[in-house]
């Protein structure tokens, strides 16, 4: 029986055979690969597409929607355009980052672009800190700092800083309040607790004025008040002085 097992030796054979087996093994394995943001499917929920940035040809890898790394309690602002890297899992995402069901299982090998988890990473041609040693918080469009229910928030952007405290609750700080600006209050001075009338000082350089931008403002500073007649008690303030 004429064959070709003098040209081909079975050794050689079984080389190249385990060679090839091992090799389909290890492309079925999960990739690392940098990426970019291609997507954001839903504003605000930490779910993104990402789009390859590699050259595969003849190949074209797809891209690929799967989630953002970090916890819940912190939500990084990633836009269309964000570069990081992927990095898998050795199981099933789906169930624990929502964007599939069920549970994973050991000894099932997910495909090698089927559990991902999206990391943005650092970039030479950021701008540097102004404080390298220090936690710096930014995003495109400021800051917010809030519960999780969002009843009390911090929210910092471009045109200023707005704290917001629910009803009854109240902003304490301790220590000094020193502000270099204008003091603006849309309420009353009080004491605290209970919301009596203040007990204290109020010292002050300039005039206080009562009715501020009316037409019967009175200046505590500089006033004058008319001389009371008999039986009669002391006229009020001059208004407009």
């Amino acid at each position: 029986m004429a064959d070709n097992a003098q040209k081909n030796w079975l050794q050689l054979s079984l080389n190249r055979f385990g060679q090839k087996k091992a090799a389909e093994a290890i492309q079925q394995l999960g990739k690392a690969l940098p990426c970019s943001v291609a997507a954001i499917p839903v504003a605000g929920v930490p779910i993104v597409t990402v789009k390859f940035e590699v050259n595969a040809a003849p190949f074209t890898i797809p891209n690929v929607t799967c989630p953002l790394f970090g916890p819940e309690w912190i939500r990084y602002p990633v836009a269309v355009g964000t570069k990081g890297v992927v990095f898998p899992a050795d199981a099933y995402l789906g169930g624990v980052s929502g964007i599939g069901d069920g549970v994973a299982q050991l000894g099932v090998l997910p495909g090698n672009l089927s559990a991902l988890v999206f990391f943005p990473i650092g970039n030479k041609t950021w701008d540097p800190s102004e404080s390298p040693n220090s936690l710096v918080l930014y995003g495109p469009d400021g800051v917010i700092i809030r519960d999780a229910e969002k009843k009390t928030t911090i929210t910092l952007t471009v045109d200023g800083v707005v704290i917001q405290v629910q009803a009854g609750k109240a902003l304490t700080v301790e220590g000094n309040l020193i502000v270099s600006g204008n003091l603006q209050l849309g309420g009353t001075i009080e004491a605290q607790p209970g919301g009596a009338p203040y007990a204290g000082d109020i010292h002050t350089t300039g005039n206080v004025v009562a009715g501020f931008g009316t037409g019967d403002q009175v200046g505590l500073k500089t006033h004058t008040h008319t001389s009371a007649t008999a039986g009669n008690p002391t006229s009020p303030p001059t208004a407009g002085t």
